[in-house]
């Protein structure tokens, strides 16, 4: 089993065909940006993406940080923890363990569609 994650459209997250339910709000939002980024992301990143006007990344962290968490436990209610990568100031996903249709978009027609 993996977890579904639905971008095109409204971006949702299900489990076993059941919604899943993050606790904030920009929880989904930092989600989709790993999605989309698929690879690691450093805290500078993902507070650019999130909130472009923000310059101090000091005051951004207790959201990110709270983001993250929200994350691991919403996946671990669900036993998917692992789909969470999370080193010391980077986080990211494992595209292998969730069935994203982004994902499965072939690169050349995202490129196509954004021209």
């Amino acid at each position: 089993d993996r977890l579904k994650i639905r971008c095109f459209g409204y971006f949702e997250v299900f489990w076993r065909d059941r919604h899943l339910v993050f606790e904030r709000n920009q929880t989904k939002e930092l989600l989709a940006f790993l999605v989309d980024r698929r690879s690691i992301c450093t805290s500078g990143e993902i507070c650019a993406a999130l909130w472009e006007d923000e310059t101090d990344l000091k005051a951004a962290q207790p959201r990110i940080r709270n983001m993250i968490h929200d994350l691991k436990n919403t996946f671990s209610t669900v036993g998917m923890e692992d789909v969470l990568i999370r080193r010391r100031g980077l986080v990211g996903i494992q595209p292998e363990l969730v069935d994203c249709d982004y994902l499965r978009f072939p690169a050349e027609e995202k490129i196509d569609r954004i021209q």
